[in-house]
């Protein structure tokens, strides 16, 4: 699968640099992440430096947009539909007095 991406040219820059220090290209790179996500890596986030919470945060956009790509995510309106058929919650779950639109 081939995912596009538009990242800003200083987020790019630093993947490309951190992937040349793992001794991979950047598609290699990404794919290393994006595995490594998706095995459920994480790190404790209150022992995290700024720079490395925002890896992480880039990575979970990566991780969302592969998943989008891939047809793995569904609109939220539907998981809501579909918990509300399987649980038998009523029509104003999980917005209050507001039914979904």
């Amino acid at each position: 699968m081939t995912v596009m991406l538009d990242l800003r040219p200083e987020v790019e820059a630093r993947l490309r640099d951190k992937a040349a220090a793992s001794g991979l290209d950047l598609p290699a790179y990404l794919q290393k992440l994006a595995e490594r996500d998706a095995a459920g890596a994480e790190r404790d986030a209150a022992i995290m430096t700024d720079e490395e919470e925002e890896e992480r945060l880039h990575h979970g956009i990566l991780r969302g947009l592969v998943d989008e790509a891939a047809g793995r995510v569904k609109p939220l309106a539907q998981v809501v539909a579909e918990a509300r058929q399987k649980h038998g919650f009523p029509e104003t779950w999980p917005f209050g007095g507001e039914a979904a639109k």
